[in-house]
């Protein structure tokens, strides 16, 4: 709560929105990027506060606007865009570590603003999205994603490409490669589910997944569907073609 706020969301995603914190870090050696640790404690902070709200109700929409004013969509864009050696042991984790801290901020930032009944950080959310699509359209290839959502779902497709690989033993880089590669995908997926609706806050009690629904429907949906996800989740770690 201290971190909340003493609003260190600002200056730390400041600090790191330079070109040379894109750039490998030479300590780690797993050519993540140096502002990894920016990434991953903003998120932390993010989380934390998502998790476990106090304080008056406007406090979760006050951190959301300060990690907008300064650029955090743009920011998150920049490391998404950012090339991975997929099928390299050595040079692959530290982007999929990158990738990871950018979708869990992201799961955050889209789930925070879906709690605000004013609905004010949906707008600055979105205003700050639709701002950042333009810099795609301009700057970046056009065969890519178009926006950082299609940037999102296009991490998620080739997690989940090589996630199936790698169940299936046709992919074989080590334990290490895998952690970082199966924590991507958890990540991609909690992103994806944010951008969708859910204000559900992950490891958390609060936020909202089915409204008007009871208790009890929900739990009769949860025990109907959990086969169906058993089914189709084969069908969801193959490529896309």
């Amino acid at each position: 709560m201290e971190l909340q706020t003493r609003k260190v969301i600002s200056p730390l995603l400041l600090a790191s929105n330079d070109a040379s914190m894109l750039s490998p870090s030479t300590i780690r050696g797993d050519t993540a990027p140096r502002c990894l640790g920016v990434l991953e404690t903003v998120s932390s902070v993010l989380m934390f506060a998502w998790q476990h709200p106090s304080g008056a109700s406007s406090e979760l929409l006050d951190r959301l606007i300060e990690a907008l004013d300064v650029g955090a969509i743009s920011f998150l864009s920049k490391v998404l865009s950012t090339a991975v050696e997929w099928d390299s042991k050595d040079k692959a984790v530290g982007g999929m570590k990158s990738r990871t801290a950018c979708f869990r901020l992201l799961t955050c930032l889209f789930g925070i603003a879906l709690t605000d009944e004013t609905a004010i950080g949906m707008r600055r959310l979105m205003d700050a999205v639709d701002a950042d699509s333009y810099s795609y359209n301009t700057s970046r290839q056009q065969k890519g994603p178009h926006n950082i959502v299609e940037a999102v779902l296009g991490s998620l497709q080739v997690a989940s490409s090589n996630a199936r690989k790698a169940l299936m033993g046709q992919l074989s880089l080590g334990p290490h490669y895998q952690t970082a590669l199966l924590d991507m995908l958890e990540a991609a997926v909690l992103a994806t589910g944010s951008m969708c609706g859910s204000s559900v806050a992950p490891g958390g009690g609060e936020g909202t997944l089915i409204k008007g629904v009871s208790s009890n429907a929900t739990s009769a949906l949860f025990v109907l569907f959990c086969p169906c996800f058993a089914l189709v989740l084969p069908l969801f770690l193959m490529p896309i073609i």
